[in-house]
């Protein structure tokens, strides 16, 4: 009989282990979606940035191309020798001012998108970048979702502070040294091993575990923070 209750304590505790192991992937999957999320709003950021830096030098170029062509009477005086080197020094000299306004009109644009003032740019960039991450967000939210309400873990045996990788893995560890004992004579044995303040430390998290944290938050959207 007590071999009987070993063995399916020891068959509960592997599967909630399983569960948290799945609950700390879909965690890394969900940071890994706002790296990504941050990684293609900033591109498309410094994408709008570049090309409105672009503008005015193009406009100032080639304004000149055309003073010039009105200066030297055509074309062919243009590329006459002795014409040229005048030309192509105001034409260096112009490529060096540009590169200047492009640097100031660039980083300019990024302050002030960043502080807000290009509001309905930044909406619209924000909801098409959303809008390409949404499938994978709903998918990852989804599993996140199933697994916290899974039984094992909306009303587990097992008390917050012990639902973790490590505190499992402890419980299975003794469980598995100990084929007459029990889960609840282990979680009795664990309740007063962390008297011990060294030992409750690498089992213990501090603050809120990881299940608590995921109870409280799964329903928020976790890409709101870039996207608000």
């Amino acid at each position: 009989m007590e071999n009987s209750i070993h063995r399916k304590d020891l068959e509960y505790c592997y599967k909630v282990y399983d569960l948290l192991a799945q609950l700390e992937e879909n965690a890394r999957k969900r940071n890994e979606l706002v790296r990504e999320a941050k990684r293609v709003l900033d591109k498309h950021v410094h994408f709008l940035a570049s090309m409105n830096a672009f503008a005015l030098p193009l406009i100032l170029i080639g304004l000149f191309i055309l003073s010039e062509d009105a200066n030297f009477k055509g074309i062919s005086q243009i590329v006459n020798p002795d014409n040229t080197g005048p030309f192509i020094a105001s034409l260096f000299g112009l490529i060096f001012i540009s590169a200047l306004i492009w640097m100031n009109v660039y980083f300019t644009f990024i302050a002030l998108y960043c502080k807000g003032i290009f509001r309905w740019s930044k909406q619209r960039v924000k909801a098409k970048v959303y809008a390409t991450m949404a499938a994978k967000k709903q998918e990852i939210g989804y599993e996140q979702a199933l697994i916290i309400k899974s039984d094992y873990l909306l009303s587990s045996r097992i008390p917050d502070e012990f639902l973790s990788v490590l505190g499992l893995g402890y419980l299975i560890r003794n469980l598995e040294k100990h084929p007459e004992s029990t889960l609840e004579n282990e979680l009795a044995e664990l309740k007063r091993d962390i008297q011990n303040e060294d030992f409750r430390r690498t089992i213990v998290p501090e603050g809120k575990t990881m299940i608590q944290q995921e109870r409280e938050n799964h329903y928020l959207d976790f890409l709101a923070e870039i996207f608000d």
